[in-house]
């Protein structure tokens, strides 16, 4: 009977927060670590910061 936060909030807050975070949160307490749409997105997530970051380091600086 406890409130419980969506999958969809989570994967929107590892989306915009800290991809990295989430994965690593995922491996410490083993959650939603069988979730496939978990395993593909929060590493997806990471990437695409990654490749953000490196875009806007070499075309902005």
């Amino acid at each position: 009977g406890k409130n419980r936060i969506s999958e969809n909030s989570l994967l929107l807050s590892a989306f915009l927060f800290g991809s990295i975070g989430a994965f690593l949160s995922m491996q410490i307490f083993r959650h939603k670590t069988k979730k496939l749409k978990f395993r593909i997105l929060v590493p997806l997530f990471f990437v695409l910061r990654v490749l953000i970051l490196y875009y806007l380091y070499k075309y902005m600086i």
